[in-house]
């Protein structure tokens, strides 16, 4: 294509309506609707999906988030490059306030390792090959072009402008084009449209959309080249290496929530969002490297993004992931005719108490509960996190990750709105609407079975131990903390037997013979035990000092010699100590159903199987303590 360069400098050109009509810029930015989730996470979640859709080959993509002030050296070029040939009425064109500030406020959010936004720089070029640029900056609800990507109409993109104040952003990217690297620096507008009068004396009506660069043959053309780098040095924004590819677009004057806090507050915010909404693309490959690697700055201050693989209880959606991935993955499909919808992983366990954080919150987990599955289609992305069913006591938890198969991948991205953060089946046709109706009821019924599995504890050498919270700041109130016990899927690894809740599978020999071993030889067993739980265990003072109690009855002696054999349920606790060097927990003793308290740490005999009985422990602080009560019958 030959271009005819008008000969003057970088400009703002506002967009007039032509005869056949076109979208307003109040249009465009609304088409994400009303998203339910704060703008920076949308931003996080929509640019990163960009960045991924756009990886080049075997390059390791690199996502960045840099919040600062322009420097004092910087602004003036600032003021005096990205005002000219805009409109003078800042209610129309609010970049003119944003740069008239003090100080000017930006978020770059950048990528490398990735292809660019190449092809050509006008809408009406036709070419079969790449439209990354024009589908960026010129057009609006450009069906996807990328196989199994994450986004699909380009709708995502109008969060730039949402989350900016001034409605502008800068686009600096180097792609490959036409055989050589190329840079290209624009800078695009959706403001607000209005109607202004012509210098001829009319009125014309214009749509808000606005786009900086230079005038050629009467359209905006991004800076090219040496002149795209050497503005954007000028600007103060960071260079492109020598043989690198990618995009940075800076948001001016981000709108950022004041309940987030300081700049500091911001910054761990961005961090943990990245974790919770991104946390497939951190775990390692065969290569032991991720695969996509994550940058969080604010005012030059880098802030760590938390590892989801040792970060509670996101830890748990790994564990899942791994099982989704391997032969122990259950596939979920739909009947009549036959198909595979996706696969799941479903992984259940002890979870500590913790205090949700402000990204944890906006992910959806506002109770320190976890009872959830993470739904993602092929591209791998978080959708969204579904609850299910609350498990019967707090400390219980499990978590999910979904996958859709990859034959039903454009369904499932058809069903979901503008901010890919939700399946939608009322927006598809009958016949699609049953494949992700039919998700929902698997995934439901799953999670029912996971919760219905009962804790196996006491006097069974295959039963599971019913935990307990012991954490120190929590109130002296049943229930406040939580308390669960472990299990596992039916059929799956480490499955338990499933008895009633607060009943144990009878005493096994094996388990006998282990009690009788510390018993001593004065002791002979002659029948099976049966330890019935009475209710969860629950915190209380004891002579002053915080104890564990769980209360429990026998069945099937008359006399039975009764031991406890406790331990710390996690191999780190809440404050991330190794367990080997805590303090293990102690039996303190044991209370009768008249009330007397048997003061012993060793196994004691009870002769009277119709009442209640209580085992007093000191717990170890800030751990789950792990209870499992041994009987066997004996004669004196």
């Amino acid at each position: 294509m030959t271009v005819v360069s008008t000969g003057t400098g970088p400009r703002w050109e506002s967009q007039q309506y032509p005869p056949e009509g076109a979208a307003a810029a109040e249009g465009i930015r609304s088409q994400l609707g009303r998203p339910a989730l704060d703008l920076l996470t949308v931003l996080v979640r929509e640019a990163a999906q960009n960045s991924w859709d756009a990886r080049s080959g075997g390059i390791d993509v690199s996502f960045g988030l840099d919040l600062y002030t322009v420097s004092p050296a910087h602004a003036p070029t600032w003021r005096s490059l990205l005002l000219e040939g805009g409109p003078r009425n800042s209610d129309i064109f609010p970049l003119r306030k944003a740069l008239g500030q003090t100080s000017i406020r930006v978020l770059a959010v950048s990528d490398r390792g990735t292809k660019g936004l190449g092809g050509p720089t006008r809408a009406d070029v036709v070419t079969d090959g790449p439209r990354d640029f024009v589908t960026f900056v010129r057009n609006v609800g450009e069906p996807r072009d990328t196989r199994l990507g994450g986004g699909t109409y380009g709708f995502g993109k109008g969060i730039f402008f949402m989350l900016s104040q001034a409605r502008t952003v800068l686009i600096h990217t180097r792609t490959l084009h036409e055989g050589r690297l190329q840079t290209r620096l624009v800078g695009s507008a959706l403001a607000h449209s209005y109607t202004m009068q012509t210098l001829a004396g009319g009125e014309a009506r214009y749509t808000g959309r606005h786009w900086w660069g230079r005038p050629v043959d009467n359209v905006i053309e991004p800076l090219l080249d040496d002149e795209a780098d050497d503005v954007a040095g000028r600007l103060g924004l960071r260079p492109f290496g020598h043989d690198e590819t990618g995009t940075t677009v800076v948001v001016v004057d981000p709108e950022i929530d004041e309940t987030l806090g300081s700049a500091s507050d911001v910054g761990t915010y961005l961090a943990e969002t990245i974790m919770w909404q991104l946390w497939p693309k951190m775990l390692p490959r065969h290569d032991r490297l991720p695969a996509m690697s994550f940058r969080v700055t604010v005012d030059g201050q880098e802030y760590e993004i938390p590892d989801p693989v040792t970060t509670h209880p996101i830890q748990m959606f790994v564990e899942a992931y791994r099982l989704m991935n391997s032969p122990e993955a259950r596939s979920i499909e739909l009947g009549r005719p036959r198909r595979r919808l996706g696969v799941l992983g479903l992984h259940a366990s002890l979870v500590l108490p913790w205090t949700p954080t402000r990204a944890a919150e906006t992910a959806g987990f506002t109770k320190n509960l976890v009872h959830h599955v993470c739904l993602m289609r092929s591209a791998e992305l978080v959708v969204t996190y579904r609850p299910g069913i609350e498990p019967a006591a707090e400390l219980k938890g499990y978590a999910g990750v979904f996958r859709v198969a990859e034959t039903l991948d454009e369904v499932f991205a058809r069903a979901e709105p503008p901010t890919h953060d939700a399946w939608n089946a009322d927006s598809l046709s009958p016949d699609e609407r049953r494949y992700v109706n039919g998700v929902f009821r698997r995934l439901r019924e799953a999670q029912t079975e996971i919760n219905g599995l009962q804790v196996s504890v006491g006097s069974s050498n295959n039963g599971m131990a019913l935990g307990a919270a012991s954490n120190y700041f929590s109130a002296l109130v049943r229930g406040s903390a939580g308390f669960g016990g472990r299990h596992a899927a039916a059929g799956g690894q480490g499955a338990v037997n499933q008895a009633p809740v607060g009943q144990s599978p009878s005493a096994t020999p094996g388990t006998a013979s282990r009690a009788r071993s510390r018993a001593g030889d004065d002791y002979t067993p002659t029948a099976r035990v049966r330890v019935e739980y009475v209710g969860d265990p629950f915190l209380t003072i004891h002579e002053g000092a915080r104890t564990l109690v769980q209360e429990f009855r026998l069945s099937g002696a008359q006399t039975a010699r009764v031991d406890a054999k406790l331990s710390i349920a996690t191999a780190i606790d809440a404050a991330g100590r190794d367990r080997d060097l805590l303090n293990p927990p102690q039996v303190l003793g044991w209370t009768g159903p008249d009330g007397n308290s048997v003061d012993a740490s060793y196994p004691v005999t009870i002769s009277d199987d119709r009442g209640i009985w209580r085992l007093l422990v000191r717990p170890t602080e800030d751990t789950m303590t792990v209870v499992e009560i041994q009987a066997e019958a004996v004669h004196l």
